[in-house]
Formats: C-alpha cells, structure tokens, sequence
C-alpha cells in the first residue's frame, strides 16, 4: 500500500514540467514594443510552484487519466490565461475614421470606390455618397486647433440655404486677416457651414434641438433667397396706386380780401363767446352767421366794393356791450357812461352813432389810458375812422345829420363802414378783467360737460347691457342703436367745447399758401348741446322744449347757397391746376371752367362732409404724406389748430387749461410768406376730418336713428 502511494507520488512530479511560451499577440499590450527582447515572465507573473500547460510528448503518455483531470487542467489553462489579460489592461486606439472635429489644415482622403474613382465624402445634409468635386468642407476652426470639418455637396447648399457653391470654391481663401485667422487654412477656400451658423435644418441638427424634420426639399429652387423656407410664399401683389382725388371746389359770391373777412370773422366769434357779457340778444347774433349781409343784403347794388353786413340796431347793440365791457377809471369812465347814453338814444342812425364815438375818441386821447394790465402794457384806447361809402350809396341827409357830417368829414351809410371799429374795440376788450374771468369760469364749465358726457356714456352702457340681458337673443338693431347713442354723445360734447374756446384761429395753410377757415357753430346750437349733456348725465331724454327758434339744421339748398359761414370751409386762395379739380361757381352766374380766372385769389367754400374729407386726402397726397403720417401725433394736439383750444374726451382725458400760445407765434405760422412745415400740415389735415365728422352729424336730421336730438321740438 505504501509503495502505490510512493509511485503516485513520483508519478505527479515527473508530470510537473516548467514549459516557457511566449506571449500571444492577441494579448500582448499596447505599449509594448515588437522589436524588444523576450524576457522570461516566469518569476514575473507566476509563482515559482505554479502549473504550466503539458507538452504534446507527455500529453500522449497521460491519455489513461480520467476525464476530470482533464477538465481540471482546462481550467487551470483558462485561469492562467485570465491572469495574464488583468495584468495588462488593453486600451482601444482611435481609428482613423473618427467623425468630429479634425486638426486645422489637416486634408481627409477620400475613399475610393468604382462609382467614385477620384474619391467620395458624405455629405452631413442628405448623407449621401457624393463626388470630392462637389464636396466642400467646413474651415471655421471651432478650437484654436481644430476646424469644424463638416462636409456638404453642391445640391444641398443651394436648394437648402441658398448657397453659391461655385462662388465659395472662386473666392478661395481670400478674406480679412481678422476673419482668416478664424478659419484653417490650406484647404484652398474659407466656407463657416450652417451647422456652426446654426442654422442647418438637417434631421439629426433639428432632433437635437427638439424640432421636427423639414423634410424634402422638393423640386430645386429657382431662387437661391427661398431655400431656407420649406414653404415658398407669393410675394403679395403691389397694390395699385390711389387716385388724386378731386375735391369741388364751389366759388363763393362775396368780393371780400381775407383781411377784410378775418376782421368780420374775429367780431363773430367773439360776440358770440361773450355774447352773455356783452348783452346782446340772440337775435343779433344770429345776424352775425352771414358775414356778407343780413337777409341778402348786397344783393342789391352787386357793383359796390363796399359789400354789406349786420343791421344798423346790431351794430349799436354790439358797441354798446364792447364800451359797457371796458375797465376804466377816473374821466374816462365818466366820459364812456356818457356816451353810451347818448349811443343808446341816438336810434339807428349811423353818423350819431359815429359822431359820438369820434367826440369819445378825442376826449381819451386828451386824457388817459386804459387803468387794468392793458395800461401797464403802454397801450392806449383808440380806433381808426369809418371806412368810406361806396361811391352808389344813395345819402339821405336831414339838418342834424349834415351838421355831423361836415363836423367829422365822413358820411356813414353802410354798418360795414364800421367793421375797423368794432375790431379795434375788440382788441381792447381781450385785455380786460371781465373777459379773464369769463375764460376761466370757461374752463370750469368745459370740466364739468365733460364730466356730464362720461356719466351720460356710463348711464348708456348701463342700459344696454341691462337689455342684453333681458333678451335671450341679439337684437344688432339695438347693437347699431347703442353705438350711435355714443357717437352722439362724443358728438355732443365736441360741440359743446365751441361755447368755452378761448378764441379761434384758421385751421391752417396748405402747401401752396391757401388759407382754411372754420367758424363755430350757431348760438342756437351750442345751447342745445349744453341742455342735451345735462339731461343724458341725469338719465333723462334729451330736452325738446318749444323756444320759439327757427330750424336749427337749414335745409341742402340752403346750405349750398354759401351764406351762413359755420356751415362750411372757406378757402382763401388759387385754384389748383384743372386736372386736381372740379369746380361749381354760384348757379345763378352759371360760369364754367373755362372762364374761372386761375391766377387771382378769391374765396372758395366746402359744404359737403364728404368733399371736406375728399379735401383733406387731397393736402396730404399733394405735401407728400402717407396715411400714417395724416395723422397727427398726440403731441401735435396742443399745437395751433382752429379746432378750439379747450379739449375733452368722453373716455376721461382732462380739459387742457394750458395757456394760450403767444401771439406772435401764431402769426408767424400765419405768415403767408412761409411754407408750413409737416407738423402744421398735419394738424390742418386732422382739423378738416374733425370737421367733416362734426358736420356730417350736424346735418343728419332722421330723428329715428339719432335719439338725442338737437333740433326742433
């Protein structure tokens, strides 16, 4: 028993044999070098007991072992085989076609294929095999070593970003030195590629934006600038040129020169400010609406140069007030209240009437001043004479009328011989306290119709949308009925500001030297506006009380006949040459185009809303204004306008009590030697779509449609 133990023994040394094999290449590492030395690894990596693989030759002579020693070498083989991977670790070199960024200047070589035998690239837009010769790549280093390397094919640029292939490869690398040192070089062109503009709409660029594919480009783009979009859309049609519009221009009959109708004008609107001051009945207001003659007055002798006005009782009432309004003090005082009795029982003749004010005159300017801010200011009260009668007047003279006469040496027959006097009376008055104090009980009056327009305008909105929602249908009847009571109430409220403007003034001058002028409405008119706002801020209907008047809104024949001048736009100047314009001259002349005298300047009227808004179209093509520039800007409303100066809105916006702009100024934009800037023509134009609107309103008379009624009982 013992000696099988001892051969079994001896048996397993004799099998244990030391065999030195070289590594396999497979596992040799990476930094080792071929051409170095075998060196034994035996006392390296394995111990000095360890187990080595048998030989063929002993392998042979050990085929009567059993089958676990064999699979128990087999393991020990795999584990030893294990031991040498874990001591060197592999470590997996780059290849060559790595895609990425590459060495700036480094040149990719082409593959080579039998399509392609000069070489192919992909290209990164489409990734499909394209020639070297219709591949370009991407120069923009996006390190300071490395360039971006992106290629893309000749089709691709064109039909996706509009690109010159061509143009890019002509160029070459020519460029400033600040944009080349961003590029490589030696790649024969400059060419930064929409990926590093990022702009490339490429399906793997727009995924890793989270966008959606672009899809095909479809058919080839005609034009380079549409590639970007996957949709091309029709440019729009250019719209077609607006026409010059021709506005008609209606002469008036009246010989007036504007400086003789801009004295008429300013003793207008000022008796009817301050009509409540001065005393004078609405009756002799009311004469004031025809500038050239009461009742047709001058239609009778149409030779005179001297052409009519107002009633000899309307011009006394009017001096009356004018005197009774004047701050004075002392003689002069004295020397005013006596004449004002001797004007007031003088009856209607003209030469008492002048020859107490020419002894008034002289006793001032023997005396004194005006007393008040007037004096401070070195001004002293004075008129000129009467102008001189018309050479056809008919002078019917009695005792006392001759006596005055040759006492003053000018014979008054006509009431518009004494136009010079009232302006200059006029004058005198705006300096006076009573009339500051009227402007600034004005401006408190102007807040409070404001303030009467939005209560009223809230009240409105109320009642609708209370009948909203009372009805389970819409009624667009009561929609339209509802936004013309607002209209209405806007309308209102506009007219109503005429009774509070501190003064008026022309709307402008047009680009060619023509004078605008808009006189304010009626007094019968302004009072209504007022009753009306009272009454819609308490939520009642508008006043329709019987006051004895005549018909507010005068009839479309009346109206054309030109006599009332708050019903129209005067102009005073030429015509505009005769392919800008329509012309209708009084019908009872029946004169045509061809006799109008085009070089001489005359008054011209507007009646109709929709040819004042023709007019305005027609100023702003000819100054060179685009729609949007017609309208002015909001820093342009304070600016001169003959809109009134006292502005309200029914939205909440507060009266503007600014003070007046000097006087000097507005003359200078006056000034008829001087073009009108932009700003000017703006507000010209805006005063005459102001106007049109208003008048439009005025003269809408179906009761129906418009509840608030500013007319007859």
């Amino acid at each position: 028993m013992a000696t099988k133990k001892a051969d079994k023994h001896i048996f397993r040394r004799l099998s244990q044999v030391y065999v030195e094999i070289p590594p396999s290449p497979l596992h040799r590492s990476r930094n080792a070098s071929i051409s170095a030395p075998h060196v034994s690894s035996v006392n390296q990596s394995r111990k000095e007991n360890a187990l080595l693989p048998l030989a063929n030759s002993q392998m042979t002579h050990n085929q009567p072992s059993n089958s676990h020693k064999k699979r128990k070498r087999d393991t020990e083989e795999s584990s030893d085989m294990t031991l040498v991977d874990n001591s060197q670790p592999i470590k997996k070199s780059k290849s060559s076609g790595t895609k990425g960024p590459t060495a700036a200047g480094e040149s990719i070589k082409p593959k080579v294929s039998d399509e392609f035998p000069d070489g192919y690239h992909y290209c990164h837009q489409c990734y499909r095999k394209r020639d070297q010769s219709a591949i370009i790549r991407c120069t923009f280093k996006v390190t300071k070593e490395q360039s971006c390397g992106a290629k893309y094919c000749k089709p691709c640029l064109k039909n996706r970003y509009g690109l010159d292939f061509d143009a890019i490869k002509a160029k070459g690398e020519i460029a400033k030195s600040k944009e080349r040192s961003k590029h490589a070089v030696g790649q024969g062109h400059i060419f930064k590629c929409p990926r590093c503009n990022d702009s490339c709409n490429c399906v793997r660029c727009r995924k890793a934006k989270g966008l959606r594919p672009t899809g095909a480009s479809g058919k080839k783009s005609k034009d380079p600038a549409a590639a970007r979009k996957t949709e091309t859309k029709k440019p729009r049609a250019a719209p077609r040129p607006k026409l010059l519009p021709k506005p008609v221009w209606t002469g008036v009959p009246i010989s007036l020169s504007l400086s003789d109708a801009e004295d008429r004008f300013h003793i207008r609107e000022f008796v009817l400010r301050f009509a409540s001051a001065l005393g004078v009945s609405r009756t002799h207001v009311e004469e004031l609406e025809e500038i050239q003659g009461f009742r047709g007055r001058g239609s009778e002798d149409d030779d005179d140069d001297l052409v009519a006005w107002v009633s000899e009782p309307c011009v006394k009432s009017i001096i009356l007030g004018l005197l009774g309004m004047l701050d004075l003090d002392g003689e002069a005082a004295k020397s005013t209240d006596a004449a004002i009795k001797e004007i007031r029982h003088s009856g209607a003749n003209l030469n008492k009437l002048w020859a107490e004010l020419s002894s008034l005159r002289d006793g001032w300017s023997r005396t004194i001043a005006i007393s008040s801010s007037s004096a401070s200011s070195g001004k002293r009260l004075t008129f000129p004479d009467p102008l001189p009668p018309p050479e056809s007047a008919t002078v019917h003279q009695t005792r006392s009328g001759a006596a005055q006469v040759n006492a003053t040496g000018v014979n008054v027959v006509r009431t518009a011989q004494l136009v010079p006097i009232l302006h200059a009376l006029v004058d005198a008055v705006i300096d006076t306290d009573a009339v500051r104090e009227e402007l600034d009980s004005g401006l408190q009056e102007a807040k409070e119709r404001a303030r009467e327009a939005r209560e009223g305008l809230k009240r409105e909105n109320e009642r609708f949308e209370q009948e909203k929602q009372d009805e389970d249908k819409k009624d667009k009847s009561k929609l339209r009925r509802h936004k013309r009571m607002a209209a209405d109430i806007e309308q209102v409220l506009k007219l109503s500001t005429y009774a509070y403007a501190p003064r008026l003034s022309p709307l402008g001058r047009d680009h060619e030297g023509r004078t605008y002028w808009a006189l304010s409405p009626g007094l019968v008119e302004t009072e209504a506006a007022l009753d009306t706002l009272s009454s819609v801020s308490q939520g009642k209907t508008a006043s329709r009380k019987a006051r004895g008047r005549k018909r507010m809104v005068p009839s479309e024949e009346h109206r054309s006949s030109l006599r009332k001048w708050s019903w129209f736009i005067g102009v005073w100047g030429m015509l505009p040459p005769p392919e800008e314009r329509k012309i209708i001259r009084d019908s009872e002349d029946d004169i045509s185009d061809d006799s109008v005298d085009e070089e001489g300047e005359q008054w011209w009227a507007f009646w109709n809303p929709e040819e004042i808004s023709k007019l305005a179209t027609w100023i702003a093509y000819k100054a060179g204004l685009s729609e949007k520039e017609s309208r002015p800007n909001e820093d342009d409303r304070n600016t001169h306008s003959g809109i009134p100066l006292v502005e309200s809105s029914v939205n909440g916006e507060e009266v503007d009590d600014s003070p007046d702009e000097d006087d000097n100024e507005n003359d200078d934009c006056m000034d008829s030697t001087r073009m009108p800037t932009r700003g000017q023509l703006k507000m010209l134009i805006k005063g005459l779509q102001e106007y049109s609107a208003l008048l439009k309103w005025r003269t809408s008379r179906d009761e129906e449609d418009h509840k608030i009624a500013l007319g007859d009982s």
